[in-house]
């Protein structure tokens, strides 16, 4: 219904969040054995979260699988910060990867889609259709969306937020 109204996406926004940087994978920009160094901003969000510490160091993949599987809004942000330099200029890119897919209803004002100063990030059905289709084409993105639990930090283990799972 209303495939064009446009609204609010919250954690879906991570879904750009996600190809972006599976997109940075694909390119050989960052690996997933590469390690991420938190930045203290990244450790201020709120929502859910792994409590990342300022200048903690991990994996991006555990990062990414923590954002994918969690719905991490820390992660999601670090994940930001370590490709782009900034959350910032994280979102340009996910914007202009937006504006490439063809999803003209779509502006993303942060990398997990909580609101924030007034401002949200805004999208379509449709064009979370348009995304989603891009992000299943990615193999790994399949593989980490389809596990209920991961393991990260030598030992913490995180649980999928999506209950259907398994269902």
């Amino acid at each position: 219904k209303d495939p064009d109204a446009v609204r609010a996406p919250a954690s879906l926004t991570k879904m750009m969040t996600e190809l972006i940087a599976l997109e940075a994978l694909e390119r050989g920009e960052v690996a997933l054995d590469d390690t991420l160094i938190v930045a203290s901003s990244a450790t201020k969000i709120g929502g859910s979260k792994i409590y990342l510490q300022p200048g903690e160091a991990l994996l991006f993949g555990e990062c990414l699988r923590a954002m994918v599987i969690a719905s991490a809004n820390d992660a999601a942000s670090a994940i930001a910060i370590h490709l782009a330099g900034s959350e910032a200029s994280f979102v340009g890119w996910m914007n202009t990867r937006a504006e490439q897919l063809g999803m003209a209803r779509t502006k993303n004002v942060n990398p997990h889609g909580l609101d924030r100063n007034g401002e949200q990030t805004l999208t379509s059905a449709r064009d979370q259709a348009t995304l989603a289709r891009h992000l299943i084409s990615h193999p790994l993105a399949l593989q980490i969306s389809s596990s209920p639990t991961t393991t990260i930090r030598k030992g913490q283990v995180v649980h999928s937020t999506n209950r259907l799972l398994g269902q």
